[in-house]
């Protein structure tokens, strides 16, 4: 998949601190965004896109681990 993030709509990260629960509502629905604080940008959009598994993640996070009990 290509993307061309200079095509991608632009908020700061205080504009979506601001109106986080709609613009992560647009997210779940498909849309993706450039998120910026001036020097450093990233894009969020949804998992599917990328084709990555939340859940499969966050069991992996929680149980590939060398922590001592």
């Amino acid at each position: 998949m290509n993307y061309n993030a200079i095509n991608l709509e632009t908020y700061t990260v205080e504009d979506f601190q601001n109106d986080f629960d709609n613009l992560l509502s647009r997210v779940e629905n498909g849309e993706q965004f450039l998120i910026t604080d001036g020097n450093n940008k990233c894009i969020i959009m949804p998992c599917k896109e990328y084709e990555l598994s939340v859940e499969d993640d966050l069991v992996r996070i929680h149980t590939n681990h060398h922590d001592a009990c």
